[in-house]
C-alpha cells in the first residue's frame, strides 16, 4: 500500500516556478477532477523507438544537463530528514521532462543513446 505523507503542487509561472506543500487528500482530489490532457513522453518514446530510455540519458544528449540525485537516494534523503533536498530534486525533474517535451515540440526530435548499439540517436517525437 501507497501511503503519501505530503504532495507538493508545482506552479509555472512567468517568474518562475512556485512549489506548495498540499495533503494527499487535497492532491488526490485535484489530480482525479483534473481534465486536461496528458503527454506520457515516456510511452510515446517507447513506441517510436521500441525501447524505454532513462530520462538521465534523455535530458544528458539532448538538454546538455543532468538529473540532481539518482531517484532511489530520495527516500534515503527523505528519511535523513533532506526534504528541501529532495523536494528540489522532485522540481528539477519536472522541468527537466517539460524541457524535454518542449524540445521534442519545437525541434521534432530528442537524443539519446541506443541500448544495443552505444549510438547517440535522434528519436522523432510528435506531441
Amino acid at each position: 500500500m501507497l501511503r503519501l505523507a505530503t504532495a507538493i503542487r508545482i506552479k509555472a509561472s512567468p517568474s518562475g516556478n512556485q512549489m506548495e506543500m498540499m495533503s494527499p487528500k487535497t492532491a488526490t482530489c485535484q489530480l482525479m477532477t483534473k481534465s486536461e490532457s496528458v503527454v506520457d513522453t515516456s510511452a510515446i518514446l517507447r513506441s517510436v523507438s521500441g525501447t524505454s530510455h532513462h530520462l538521465e540519458d534523455i535530458c544528458k544528449h539532448t538538454l546538455g544537463e543532468g538529473k540532481t540525485m539518482k531517484s532511489e537516494d530520495a527516500p534515503r534523503l527523505w528519511k535523513e530528514g533532506k526534504h528541501l533536498e529532495v523536494a528540489d530534486y522532485c522540481l528539477k525533474d519536472c522541468q527537466l521532462v517539460y524541457d524535454i517535451w518542449q524540445h521534442g515540440k519545437d525541434e521534432g526530435f530528442i537524443k539519446s543513446r541506443n541500448a544495443k548499439t552505444g549510438v547517440i540517436d535522434d528519436i522523432e517525437v510528435v506531441w
